[in-house]
């Protein structure tokens, strides 16, 4: 089902979970919620409300087992415009493995609004460093905000690591958000705050940057 559930429609409510929630968890919630409505649904002779419930349930499902449309739906939560990548231009894209100028959807992603997740750059900040960027184009794009002091290093290593762990499905963005914050407070490793929060159970799973 591919219907949009109305931007006023907290699909996490709507499924009992909260925004960390796990995609297991997700997924348990909605069985749950599933089978009670399955059988309304049978014994109803006007079923048409309960079937408009069934179809909102399940688009919320599959939005929020999805890590890219989970992703796309909890940045514009937050008030993040989100865009479709642009093959033929990766000015805000950061790859792994992947030169400038390669980009695919497949891949990857803006970095761009991870940043404006967990405060580190402000809209108006990302407009200018894309505009600056643009007469370094053979530089990617995070390297680029290194560079002109947009962030620091340590700062683009923990994007790097949550851009594709969430990319995996092993963390949301809200998982994200919540590690960084205790990231800045500490001074710490975005690896090991993510173990100690348990949001990482698997230390294998950073190999998953390289």
């Amino acid at each position: 089902m591919s219907n949009s559930p109305s931007p006023n429609d907290d699909i996490y409510l709507r499924l009992g979970v909260q925004k960390d929630s796990s995609t297991q968890t997700i997924h348990k919630h909605f069985l749950k919620l599933l089978s009670p409505l399955l059988d309304k649904i049978k014994a109803s002779r006007d079923s048409t409300q309960l079937l408009d419930e069934l179809r909102a349930l399940w688009v919320a499902h599959d939005i929020l087992v999805d890590p890219d449309c989970r992703t796309d739906y909890d940045l514009r939560s937050l008030g993040i415009q989100t865009s479709d990548i642009d093959e033929q231009d990766d000015s805000q894209t950061l790859t792994f493995g992947v030169e400038p100028g390669q980009a695919s959807k497949s891949v990857s992603w803006r970095i761009g609004e991870l940043l404006q997740a967990v405060g580190i750059l402000e809209q108006a900040e990302l407009d200018i460093a894309c505009d600056m960027h643009k007469a370094m184009p053979e530089m990617q794009f995070g390297r680029f905000l290194v560079k002109q002091s947009f962030l620091n290093e340590a700062q683009l290593q923990a994007v790097l690591i949550g851009q594709i762990l969430i990319r995996a499905g092993e963390l949301t963005l809200s998982q994200f958000m919540t590690a960084m914050s205790e990231v800045s407070k500490t001074h710490g490793d975005i690896k090991e705050v993510l173990l100690e929060l348990g949001y990482i159970k698997n230390p294998i799973l950073f190999q998953l940057e390289n």
